[in-house]
């Protein structure tokens, strides 16, 4: 294959925007840098990375970022530390094996106890098609902790814990750029990204 061959089939290949959250499709040089169908995707997907973490952490209501929980790690003699070799049975290829067993995987899962911080509180949450009790932000009245709804809490005071929160350091100038972002955008990911990327 000539080289103009493999640049025009590449020119004419249909890519899928890298924001995880965006499902556009086009040619790649219709997309910024190759990779994103705007600035705001490239934006969004830059604040993902210092976002998820406080996403997915079911300890924080990612409206408010109020501490909902706190977490009491085991005690030592409750940690899972045996591991070993024995032999297991295989019933379908029906042999004997000599097996490692460990308990590294399921150490890591002993999370030990969780307490109810006074922000929080017990009440229906919707998981998929099923509707169910559990932990919600009493504060700002969020029943999932994995959506952020930007008019259930004021913008300074969301701005204030989530940057307390970062993994990143922000200098003075940039909070109140986050704080400007965030008031006009209403939108956590795109107003941190803006920030980041300068």
């Amino acid at each position: 294959m000539s080289k103009t061959q493999s640049t025009t089939s590449k020119s004419t290949a249909s890519i899928e925007c890298q924001n995880p959250d965006c499902e556009t499709h086009g040619k790649v040089w219709e997309f910024h840098h190759g990779a994103y169908c705007s600035n705001e995707c490239e934006h969004k997907h830059e604040s993902y990375k210092h976002l998820r973490k406080l996403k997915h952490d079911h300890t924080v209501c990612y409206s408010c970022f109020t501490q909902l929980k706190t977490i009491e790690p085991p005690k030592p003699d409750h940690a899972f530390d045996v591991t070993g070799t024995g032999w297991s049975w295989d019933p379908e290829n029906e042999w004997w094996f000599l097996e490692r067993y460990g308990q590294e995987i399921t150490k890591e899962m002993a999370v030990g106890f969780q307490h109810r911080t006074p922000e929080a509180d017990v009440g229906e949450k919707q998981l998929k098609n099923l509707i169910t009790t559990g932990t919600i932000c009493d504060s700002c009245g969020n029943c999932n902790h994995t959506v952020h709804i930007p008019y259930l809490e004021d913008d300074h005071t969301v701005i204030g814990r989530v940057i307390t929160r970062l993994d990143i350091d922000l200098t003075i100038p940039q909070i109140h750029h986050f704080h400007r972002e965030y008031r006009a955008t209403q939108d956590l990911a795109l107003a941190l990204g803006r920030v980041i990327n300068g």
